[in-house]
């Protein structure tokens, strides 16, 4: 690294030399047009508030060097304010060969002189083509105020790394608008502890300029919009320039400049200015995981200096590589970074955010100041667009109850093109009976591993059945689902499992084998039948004579259990049963009460009569009514089919 100056020890004369390196710019490169301007350079006798000596005088120099190959033509201006107007001259153009140097000389002013002026020029070039010298001496040489040239350009706000006043120190900034157009924007002064301490608001006409001097602003005692006044110093800290919301990522075109200074000692410094802008920007989810016909909503963020992230979603073009895949909206849609899945596979999304003021640090140099840069950043996303197949079971499979005849095993495996951990299943059945009545199951569920086989047990279901698997892939927003259609039947039960099985059910009765009559007779020993259901030939519900208000082996009120859970079925028909018999004891409690001497019914008949309840006759009556003397009982002659009913059921025991 080289540092140069310029020094007179016995005038006590110092000052900077600006250097750079060779120009970078290559013969017939792309070349731009480039305004630099330095703002702020003071003109003519010094202001008595500043301290300067009396009779203290500042001439403006300005000096060019073309470090380029090739010559530049360099036009250069000035622009000062006469009283609260802006005035500007442009001065004749001056060329310069390769290593010439040249210098502006500052025209007479009409009228009276400025306290201070700012010098812009431009060319056509490389941004490091020129260097450049400005400022002003005093006539003495004591005084010498270089003013760095600022790039112009549009930027965020613009961070000043230090001031100070007090103890014979001050701080000036100057703030030229360039444009043609009005400006707001607002000088926030920090102080060391990180607090504000004052702001003041700056309105610039189109060409207009304002200096701020800081000790001038404690020694007027103004306060400012939220009636803070400048604290007595000495003082220090760093400022913000900022739009009128006070939000550094407004954008402005202005140039600032700002120097320190102590009129004692013959001493400056630069305040150095920083431009503020984004250091990073993302979108997300990263990666991206979509299902297929499914939707995900992308969001793009910059994150300032600051660290704060701003939200640029909606302000994002927005681009997919592979719209076959997966497609997005962009600004201007409905919805801006809305994904949609089309097919299995990869794309890549891009969000693009414009052009934006890029966080440049701090960037005090000597010499020329580039402009605040600017960037044109863009994120991209790898995206999966993710399908869930469900490879067992196959849609429209039919499974039969095996276990113990009431339950179904249904294996399970599903996939993905995407990586996940785990898939939910969900298993609704319902059954229609023959007269269009619909009963359902519960919901059954059960979890796999993604690629893995798993299997689920059917518990009392069957029909036709909606089978929902639902898996997250890594990344997704949301589900993936795949839904299928299955069957389950019934199947044949061996009569021995039956009969054993109503036995034990009736194992206390004074009949044994009374409910392997009365299945015998009510559905011929089947819980199912083969016939045709869902467009499916299998073993389907045995359902009654009027097609399905009762169902089974006993021939219960039709449900879902009840039609394929044979051991609900029988359990059901022996609880009626013992119903049934419970009905007859009160019958036959009612008869002898108002027959007295009539003796009761032993276990068998109560049988019979509870056998008439169970049937279809029991509303004409029991198998027994009392004789004409009230002394025994007869068998009812009003209710033969009751009778032939029960004579039956026991002529049928297995």
């Amino acid at each position: 690294m080289v540092a140069s100056g310029i020094e007179d020890d016995a005038a006590g004369f110092s000052a900077k030399l600006p250097m750079a390196y060779p120009s970078m710019s290559a013969a017939g490169a792309n070349l731009q047009a480039f305004q630099f301007a330095s703002v702020g350079i003071m003109n003519g006798p010094a202001d008595t508030m500043m301290g300067f000596p009396k009779a203290t005088v500042f001439t403006p120099y300005a000096y060019f060097r073309n470090v380029s190959s090739s010559p530049k033509v360099v036009q250069p201006s000035f622009n000062w304010m006469n009283g609260s107007s802006p005035q500007s001259e442009n001065l004749p153009a001056i060329t310069l060969q390769p290593g010439q140097s040249g210098q502006v000389a500052v025209p007479p002013f009409p009228g009276l002189a400025p306290e201070s002026l700012n010098l812009a020029y431009t060319f056509t070039g490389a941004v490091d083509d020129l260097i450049a010298a400005t400022g002003s001496v005093d006539q003495t040489g004591n005084y010498v105020f270089a003013v760095e040239p600022h790039g112009v350009g549009q930027h965020g706000g613009v961070s000043s790394v230090y001031w100070a006043y007090g103890d014979g120190l001050d701080t000036m900034y100057t703030v030229w608008n360039p444009l043609s157009v009005a400006q707001q924007m607002q000088l926030i002064l920090v102080g060391d502890t990180g607090a504000t301490i004052y702001s003041v608001p700056i309105r610039l006409a189109p060409g207009a300029s304002q200096t701020i001097d800081l000790y001038e602003l404690f020694a007027v005692g103004a306060a400012d919009a939220a009636g803070r006044v400048m604290p007595r110093g000495p003082m220090q800290g760093n400022a913000i320039l900022t739009g009128p919301k006070n939000d550094t990522t407004e954008r402005l075109t202005v140039v600032i400049s700002g120097g320190i200074y102590n009129s004692k000692t013959a001493t400056c410094g630069e305040t150095c200015e920083t431009c503020d802008g984004f250091t990073s920007v993302s979108a997300s989810p990263d990666p991206a995981s979509i299902a297929v016909s499914g939707s995900t909503q992308m969001s793009a963020h910059y994150t300032w200096y600051t660290g704060y992230q701003y939200d640029w979603t909606s302000n994002s073009q927005w681009s997919s590589n592979a719209t076959g895949v997966a497609t997005i909206q962009t600004t201007g849609q409905s919805s801006p970074g809305m994904a949609a899945g089309v097919s299995a596979g990869s794309a890549q999304f891009q969000a693009l955010f414009g052009e934006m003021p890029a966080n440049a640090g701090q960037i005090c140099t000597q010499g020329t100041l580039p402009p605040c840069p600017y960037g044109d950043p863009a994120a991209d996303v790898p995206a999966s667009v993710c399908v869930l197949t469900v490879n067992n079971p196959v849609n429209g499979q039919v499974f039969s109850l095996s276990s113990n005849y009431n339950s179904a095993t249904i294996p399970l495996n599903a996939s993905s093109n995407c990586t996940g951990s785990s898939v939910t299943w969900q298993f609704a059945y319902s059954y229609t009976a023959g007269n269009g009545t619909p009963y359902s199951s519960g919901v059954g569920n059960t979890t796999t591993s993604l690629g893995q086989n798993g299997n689920w047990q059917s518990s009392g279901e069957g029909g036709q059945g909606t089978i929902t698997a639902s898996a997250t892939a890594t990344g997704a927003m949301g589900p993936l689902t795949a839904n299928l259609v299955s069957y389950i039947d019934g199947t044949t039960i061996p009569n021995s499992t039956i009969t054993s099985q109503l036995q034990n059910l009736y194992s206390s009765g004074a009949t044994r084998d009374l409910l392997t009559g009365i299945a015998m007779l009510e559905s011929n020993y089947q819980q199912f039948v083969t016939r045709e259901l869902y467009g499916t030939s299998g073993y389907w519900p045995n359902e009654s004579y009027d097609r399905g208000s009762h169902v089974g082996l006993m021939q219960m009120p039709n449900g879902m259990g009840d039609a394929f859970d044979w051991t609900q079925n029988t359990a059901d028909g022996a609880s009626l049963f013992q119903q049934k018999i419970s009905v007859a004891q009160s019958v036959v409690s009612g008869y002898r009460a108002n027959c007295s001497g009539l003796p009761g019914l032993t276990a068998q008949q109560l049988e019979n009569d509870a056998l008439v309840y169970y049937g279809p006759y029991g509303a004409s009556g029991p198998y027994y009514v009392p004789n004409s003397g009230c002394s025994g009982w007869n068998v009812n002659p009003n209710n033969s089919n009751g009778v032939t009913y029960a004579n039956s059921v026991r002529g049928q025991m297995q």
